[in-house]
């Protein structure tokens, strides 16, 4: 299990707090990735196409917001110094490829979102400057015990939309056609979450995460972490 310690260390194989890390799309993977990367210290940018998505992205935690509909992404990260990490979430292979032009040196592209069409890049800004790009899918049983302690300390919630069981497929419709905000969750007759058709939780928190050792501090550095 990696603490917070891990954070700190600033070398070329690890992020460190107040680095510039951007997540590209604000949608279900997105929006998380945003409040990760806000609450484990680092300079976040959001990028996402449109002005009405900028208020969302600085209340989920960006300090920047890009709009790819206005600029170019990658020369915007430029401009505030290169992005040690990008994390592409939205599954469009013409916004992923460019934005290792993004990166700084030795900076990575962390590929989440799946995109149909394939990723078409230059190699210059991988060879000057040993940028790199690489996939990931899932992490190990700690890893994900690390992600659901560090997010229980930081409060860090999904954004969700609950439908009664019932209307199953109007929920796959409307996830289908990508106007969920931003998970669609099926409750049951008797499920407590239909209080609430729209659930967000953002902010920080004071609940401590105990382990059998005592009180912990967990960071989940994996989703950002740089190797």
């Amino acid at each position: 299990m990696r603490g917070d310690h891990d954070l700190q260390r600033s070398s070329q194989r690890r992020l460190a707090r107040g680095d510039l890390v951007a997540v590209q799309g604000i949608g279900g993977l997105g929006h998380l990735g945003i409040q990760f990367a806000r609450h484990m210290g680092f300079r976040t940018v959001a990028i996402g196409r449109g002005g009405e998505k900028a208020e969302l992205a600085k209340k989920l935690g960006a300090h920047v917001y890009v709009d790819t509909a206005v600029e170019d992404a990658a020369a915007a990260l430029q401009r505030l110094g290169g992005a040690r990490a990008v994390l592409a979430t939205a599954p469009s292979g013409d916004a992923m490829g460019p934005l290792v032009s993004g990166l700084g040196a030795r900076g990575k592209l962390i590929v989440v979102g799946v995109p149909l069409e394939p990723m078409q890049l230059s190699a210059f800004p991988l060879v000057f400057g040993g940028r790199s790009i690489y996939g990931s899918l899932a992490g190990t049983a700690i890893e994900t015990e690390d992600v659901l302690a560090f997010s229980v300390l930081e409060n860090i919630r999904p954004m969700i939309e609950t439908v009664p069981f019932e209307r199953a497929a109007e929920a796959y419709d409307r996830m289908m056609k990508g106007k969920a905000r931003f998970r669609m969750v099926l409750v049951t007759k008797y499920g407590a979450a239909q209080a609430h058709q729209f659930t967000e939780v953002l902010g920080s928190s004071t609940a401590r995460y105990r382990s059998r050792s005592g009180a912990a501090t967990v960071y989940p550095t994996r989703l950002f972490q740089v190797s």
